[in-house]
Order: structure tokens, then sequence, then C-alpha cells
């Protein structure tokens, strides 16, 4: 759906109302990064990062998951990258690789009409089988962000 809250033009002394104003985007509602460094990455779901944001009407949200760099894979594998709301998939992205993988990013965006209440997301990562490692460094943190993009 396309927002387009301001569907005349202004002229000289006119007013900008509450109601135009709550059809505009809100910009970044939740952000988080995880701690710079080497996190080794199993066959077990291990969370990143969380962001939690209330809302007070149903909002069109954008969640964008980013992991930086996947660079030592242990055998041929797939990576799984998810975000879930509080236990449940929202959004899953995988990726196959094998041992001569040298760098990978990888991004899972999901957007959604949300309605007025409190929600949680987190930013997991898992491998399929052995071992990799999220490398994230002080230039690029693995990061979860919300993003209100306007009313749904």
């Amino acid at each position: 759906m396309a927002i387009n809250p301001i569907t005349t033009d202004f002229v000289a002394g006119a007013v900008l109302t509450a109601a135009q104003l709550n059809q505009l985007p809100r910009g970044v509602i939740g952000f988080n990064t995880a701690t710079a460094g080497l996190t080794t990455v199993t066959t077990s779901a291990q969370n990143f990062c969380t962001v939690t944001f209330t809302l007070a009407t149903t909002r069109q949200i954008q969640l964008i998951g980013n992991f930086p760099l996947f660079d030592n894979a242990s055998t041929s594998q797939n990576i799984i990258v998810e975000i879930l709301q509080t236990a449940t998939s929202v959004m899953t992205t995988q990726l196959s690789v094998n041992t001569t993988l040298t760098q990978q990013n990888m991004t899972a965006i999901r957007s959604s009409a949300l309605a007025a209440g409190t929600y949680t997301f987190n930013l997991s990562a898992r491998v399929s089988t052995g071992t990799n490692r999220s490398n994230s460094g002080a230039a690029s943190l693995v990061s979860l962000q919300a993003i209100d993009l306007g009313p749904a």
C-alpha cells in the first residue's frame, strides 16, 4: 500500500493537523546490536538481538535483521537466520555454504501490519550441521531494527 498522508498541497497559513501527522511514517522505533567479536554458531538457534516496542494504533512495520559476516564453515551447511516474534518464526532465510566460504553477509526482512500493543522480536542464527561463526566488528555489528512505515 502506498503511503501518501498529504493529499493536497499546503498553502500559506494552513495548519498541519494531528490526523495528517498520524499518517506519516515514524521511522526507526526499535534498534539493537549484538556485541562485537566472534560468536560460534551451532545447530541450536542462538539469539543475537532483541527489540521491543509499543504501538498505539495499527501500523505497518518493517523488521530488518542483518548479519554482516559469516566466515568459518566447518562443513557444507545451511546457515539459517530467523526473525522471531517471541518464540514464533515470522521470517526465515537460509544460505548453503561450504568450507571454501570466505565471507557472507545475510539479511532477513519482514513487513507486516501490527495492531496496537507491545511487541518483542528476536534475531537468531543456526547452522544445519557443524559450526560456523558470526564475526561482527565495531564498524559492522549484527543488528535488528524495527521501522514504522505508517498506518496499515
